[in-house]
């Protein structure tokens, strides 16, 4: 069986303005957790849900699949089970890219139920 990964990454925030660009550390937000995910070698797929041309063209550079996320996605309202439906695929496993203050746990130790 083949394991996915998807990651919801906004080009704008409604709370916090340019959340996923702010710089910590000498890196992008979007960029630790695009890393992270990638240095886990536990998924066949990487995909980044985004409507950022920036975050995009980084996800390609590093031979990820990119999904061009809709316009009724991009606000607080949106819905996991509204983009796995229009996505027309079942998320099993999903990364939010605020993760980089948390302490990191290796992906491939946690249980999949």
């Amino acid at each position: 069986m083949k394991t996915a990964c998807f990651i919801p990454i906004k080009a704008n925030s409604e709370r916090v303005p340019g959340k996923n660009f702010r710089v910590l550390n000498g890196r992008k937000l979007y960029e630790y957790i695009i890393e992270h995910t990638m240095d886990a070698d536990c998924f066949d797929d990487i995909y980044i849900d985004t409507n950022s041309p920036e975050i995009a063209g980084y996800a390609l550079e590093h031979g990820l699949h990119v999904i061009e996320r809709l316009d009724a996605l991009t606000h607080n309202t949106a819905l996991f089970t509204t983009i796995s439906s229009t996505l027309n695929m079942i998320i099993t496993s999903s990364c939010l890219p605020l993760r980089p203050i948390f302490r990191r746990i290796p992906l491939r130790n946690v249980s999949i139920r």
